[in-house]
């Protein structure tokens, strides 16, 4: 039987299974292990509990200190007060990240997850906290090879183990703090990565989650007046985690994905996405091809074996736009360590990247989808008739105004650029306070903006804010990367009957248009009015000062 329909055979054995309790402990232990469990929960929940309060103290101690500070120094005007309140937040900030990452390092598991998560809402917190548990992405500490072979007893059963893998290298390729990943060599000699979640993981799934979601409305009412509030972050956590947790989803999104890629005739053989060997398959473990390349992050190696990043950064921005523009199914958790860069060689003639860790994908409806295509092509063109009409298609009307700041830089009616950098006037920054119903932007306004925006809109948002980071990292403009959207979103915006190289060529001739005039009147009002236009994103509003 050939491996295609060996895939097929196992690959509908396992979809015809009961799903897994992924948020229950369905593994019988004995009195003695229950007691264990208990123990090292109570340990946990204590440590995690001692945590908050600390930090909780440290930022009410912060606003005392302050306000003694003013009583004492009555002389110093309000700016000096103010820079005063800033300093002693400044310092709870780094002890309080200093904290929280001592903290997930030593629950690890879900604490390990949450904080990665936490890192990845730049804006969402102060940046203390973003650049502390931005370290949690560093490689975890891999489980012995003992206690990974007997979760593939457990998984496939020794007798299946014995008669399909010959080999599995001891060392870990990769570890995080769901499973960690193995290579391995399949009895007919095929080389494969098998990833294989930790042991006792789902024991304490339900129990980090209820602690975290306690701790969220804690925090939530003891700074009721700073607008706390992470509860839309929680929920987003939660749903993403359910889904990573499921192997089976994962292999399914893998194929799934491969299957776009390989129809693509502009991404055929750029994007790699490994096969799943379905035999080695269960809701606890995947099997896929082993690819070897370069992590993109080292743009140094690339260098070095003659790559040259701006490349990596077109197939990037090509392949996430397909996704979100045209497939309409995206990958979630494009950070670093989920890209390889395989360089050209002798059997393989073109540069390609391969996209790794398939657990988290979106599914965006064909609505949603096209809408989301007409939305992007009004933002570029700052057609104000197509924004609100595209958002109300896509149920944000409130927001239509917001959405050019938020995604590209500047504001429906901004004199500036695609890709310019600028600051916000005061009047500017007063204006989208209002239109956020805040008093401040900070982490309330992150909040009140991820409840109005529908959830496929907060996922493509992050994914987008990920790739920009990988653009970056590899020298792309924004400039660029918003015309590949844009591109994309022609490309995807197919309701019409027109052929895309028309339409193209009609949206390329409405910017260059619009962009020229813009020019026209920068150069005419004169240098002042330059510094008026954008900030770079809402994270950066959340992040930076403004001219008064």
């Amino acid at each position: 039987m050939s491996n295609t329909n060996q895939n097929e055979k196992y690959k509908e054995r396992r979809n015809s299974r009961a799903q897994v309790a992924l948020l229950e402990d369905t593994t019988q232990i004995s009195g003695k292990q229950r007691a264990e469990a208990l123990v090292v929960d109570g340990v946990r929940i204590a440590r995690t509990v001692s945590t908050f309060c600390r930090i909780a103290l440290l930022y009410k101690w912060s606003k005392v200190q302050a306000r003694l500070a003013v009583m004492m120094e009555s002389d110093k005007g309000e700016k000096d007060n103010d820079k005063e309140t800033v300093s002693h937040r400044e310092k709870a900030h780094a002890r309080g990240a200093q904290l929280a990452l001592e903290l997930c390092r030593k629950n690890g598991g879900v604490f390990v997850k949450f904080g990665q998560h936490a890192a990845s809402l730049k804006g969402a917190l102060p940046r203390q906290y973003i650049e502390a548990l931005g370290t949690l992405q560093d490689r975890a500490q891999a489980r012995p090879l003992a206690e990974v072979m007997a979760t593939l007893e457990e998984e496939i059963g020794a007798e299946a183990l014995r008669d399909l893998v010959a080999h599995v290298d001891e060392e870990a390729v990769g570890c995080a703090s769901l499973a960690q990943v193995h290579r391995a060599e399949l009895r007919d000699g095929r080389i494969v990565a098998l990833k294989v979640q930790h042991r006792d993981l789902l024991r304490v799934l339900r129990s980090d989650l209820h602690l975290v979601k306690y701790l969220d409305a804690a925090a939530a009412w003891l700074f009721a007046n700073e607008g706390f509030s992470l509860a839309w972050a929680v929920r987003e956590f939660e749903e993403n985690l359910t889904r990573e947790l499921d192997f089976l989803e994962e292999a399914q999104n893998c194929e799934r994905s491969a299957g776009y890629f390989a129809r693509d005739p502009r991404l055929r053989g750029k994007v790699r996405v490994p096969g799943v060997h379905w035999e080695l398959t269960t809701p606890r473990l995947v099997c896929m091809d082993y690819i070897k390349g370069i992590p993109i992050a080292k743009v140094d190696e690339l260098k070095r074996a003659g790559v040259e990043p701006s490349r990596v950064a077109s197939i990037v921005l090509d392949a996430f736009a397909a996704m979100i523009f045209e497939y309409g199914f995206v990958h979630c958790d494009p950070h670093p360590g989920n890209l390889l860069v395989c360089p050209e060689s002798d059997s393989s003639k073109e540069l390609s990247i391969a996209l790794l860790d398939h657990g988290l994908y979106r599914d965006l409806g064909s609505r949603f989808r096209r809408g989301n295509c007409q939305l992007w092509e009004a933002m570029i063109l700052q057609d104000q008739a197509a924004l609100r009409t595209a958002c109300e298609d896509m149920g944000m009307p409130s927001l239509w105004d917001l959405m050019p700041f938020i995604f590209v830089n500047r504001t429906v009616d901004t004199r500036a650029t695609l890709g310019d950098r600028a600051r916000l006037t005061s009047a500017e920054l007063q204006e989208i306070k209002d239109r956020l119903g805040i008093a401040d932007l900070g982490l309330a306004s992150v909040g009140s903006l991820a409840d109005k925006l529908p959830d496929d809109m907060v996922l493509v948002l992050k994914t987008m804010h990920l790739v920009k980071d990988l653009n970056d990292m590899l020298g792309g403009s924004n400039r660029n990367r918003f015309l590949v959207y844009a591109k994309a979103a022609v490309r995807g915006d197919d309701a019409g009957m027109a052929p895309y190289t028309l339409r193209w060529s009609l949206f390329q001739a409405r910017f260059y248009l619009n962009e020229a005039r813009t020019r026209a009147w920068l150069d005419a009002s004169g240098p002042s009015s330059q510094a008026e236009p954008v900030q770079q994103s809402l994270s950066a509003v959340m992040s930076e000062s403004f001219d008064p």
